[in-house]
């Protein structure tokens, strides 16, 4: 008999404070329909996570994937849900769902996007259909979400290098709950809410430190199907945010109920360590001109770490870029920054010309600022291509209308963009004929993703995390928060922590599977 696979999802890292998300940025950025598998290169494998022999159909409903951003408006987000649910009925019964999440999303209406359409999935599926899903280690995990599912399985690397490898955990396991294997899931949420800077999972980290206890759990004992580690999103704003540890076991609930409590306490005991520390606008320019001043060889990395359009920043603050104009620093590379209607006026004057160029005339944020200053517009070009290298290897990206301008004389060259987009790689450079490993200083609109892409060309002690007025600042007691659980550390430096395991028991029937990895 043909066992059919279901592959659904919406990915939106939501933050609160940003401006709203459409369905056009959805258009914009990804919607799969029935090349659900083809179009996404994190998919591609998930044939062989499955036994040779499996006779399986993957049945394609919809994945819908936006730019990080402000909350979707709700009428768009039931557009989608909408087309999910009417799919759904189209396609016919499933023996399993994978869905392929990010686990922060919001609506204008609904705290809980991604709990929400789990639970109307749940609903058409019913309750005897398996329902695994796949989160970014920056969900916020909602009781919904554990409610509605039959096991969760976050990324454990950041940058998030092995979504693909996720993606066929998710569907082996489905595999096993399809023929009668169960889970028992603890989990717990911890009253801890971390800077984005300091959520990578390199060695001597420390959430890569938790992770690693984690996966060493995990392989002492063949009875824990999964741990993950959820770091969170603290700028989608809700009241379950928080670092959460989530256990699934395929033997008894007691073993993950230890596992959670054990993970948990190790996060709580080594919460000091995840306090963020990053340079000024100004302090990064000193930096920078002091290197160059020195002949040290570049180039160095400076992060634009608070404008960081993959957790939401506009992409088009002009702080840091302005403070590297003001110091004299030459060979700087800066990409890629947001305004479509500067990139518009160099079309209007067009290659080889000389214009005022105004930064964010029509931004609605005033954390962007504003700057007028002469420019030569160098190249313009359309900003489609695929990923080489990186987190987003194999995937597409498109960047829209794009110019190049050089400012002071060509010591400064920025890549503008009409659609926002996190940098990944080199190729947001060299996509636009500038060559990155020459240049003496890159300014990379992201906060840790770029990490991957550029490993060949900087290396740690090269690359410098700037913050500065944006919406994904690492300052975080300076934002308004306006619905985290109190009290809440390190914004409380006083916050107390009293275990508090939560337990979801399988009521799935026995059965004899194989549960080896």
């Amino acid at each position: 008999m043909t066992i059919r696979i279901a592959i659904a999802g919406i990915l939106l890292e939501a933050n609160r404070f940003a401006p709203a998300t459409t369905y056009s940025d959805f258009e914009d950025y990804m919607l799969h329909r029935d090349d659900v598998i083809s179009g996404m290169a994190h998919l591609f494998q998930l044939p062989s996570a499955l036994p040779k022999d499996a006779d399986v159909e993957f049945v394609p409903i919809l994945l819908a994937g936006a730019e990080s951003g402000g909350p979707i408006l709700h009428e768009d987000y039931e557009r989608l849900v909408n087309e999910i649910e009417s799919t759904f009925q189209s396609r016919g019964p499933v023996d399993g769902v994978f869905l392929f999440a990010h686990g922060a999303g919001l609506t204008t209406e609904c705290n809980d996007l991604d709990g929400d359409y789990f639970k109307r999935v749940r609903q058409i599926v019913g309750p005897d259909v398996p329902i695994v899903a796949e989160l970014d280690l920056h969900a916020n995990l909602s009781d919904e979400m554990v409610e509605q599912t039959d096991l969760l399985v976050g990324y454990r690397t950041n940058p998030h290098v092995d979504v693909a490898a996720r993606a066929r955990e998710c569907v082996a396991a489905l595999w096993k709950l399809i023929h009668g294997a169960r889970v028992h899931v603890a989990f717990q949420r911890l009253p801890l809410i971390t800077s984005q800077i300091s959520q990578l999972t390199d060695p001597g980290t420390p959430y890569g430190d938790a992770i690693d206890l984690g996966s060493r759990l995990r392989q002492e004992n063949e009875g824990i199907a999964n741990v993950t580690l959820l770091s969170g999103f603290s700028f989608s704003d809700t009241h379950y945010n928080g670092f959460a540890v989530y256990v699934a076991t395929w033997t008894d609930l007691a073993l993950a109920e230890a596992t959670c409590a054990r993970l948990s306490e190790f996060l709580w005991q080594n919460r000091e360590r995840f306090i963020p520390h990053a340079l000024s606008v100004h302090e990064a320019a000193q930096i920078e001109l002091t290197l160059q001043s020195d002949g040290t060889l570049g180039p160095r990395i400076y992060a634009d770490i608070a404008d960081n359009p993959g957790g939401g920043g506009r992409g088009n603050t002009i702080h840091l870029l302005k403070a590297m104009i003001e110091s004299g620093a030459d060979g700087v590379l800066a990409s890629a920054y947001f305004d479509p209607a500067l990139v518009q006026a160099a079309e209007k004057a067009g290659i080889g010309a000389r214009f005022v160029a105004n930064f964010n005339t029509q931004e609605e944020s005033s954390l962007s600022g504003k700057m007028s200053i002469e420019a030569h517009v160098d190249h313009i070009f359309d900003g489609a291509f695929k990923n080489e290298i990186g987190v987003q290897a194999g995937e597409n990206t498109n960047l829209g209308r794009s110019c190049v301008l050089s400012l002071e004389n060509g010591r400064i060259k920025v890549v503008v963009v009409s659609l926002r987009n996190q940098v990944f790689n080199p190729q947001f450079f060299s996509e636009a004929g500038l060559n990155p490993s020459a240049a003496n200083a890159l300014i990379v609109k992201s906060r840790g993703h770029f990490r991957a892409g550029f490993a060949d060309l900087a290396g740690p002690a090269n690359i410098y995390e700037v913050d500065a007025p944006g919406l994904c600042t690492s300052d975080i007691a300076s934002v308004d928060w306006a619905n985290l659980p109190k009290p809440t550390y390190p914004l409380n430096a006083a916050t107390e922590w009293t275990p508090d395991v939560r337990l979801k028991p399988s009521t799935r029937p026995s059965a004899n599977v194989e549960i080896s990895r």
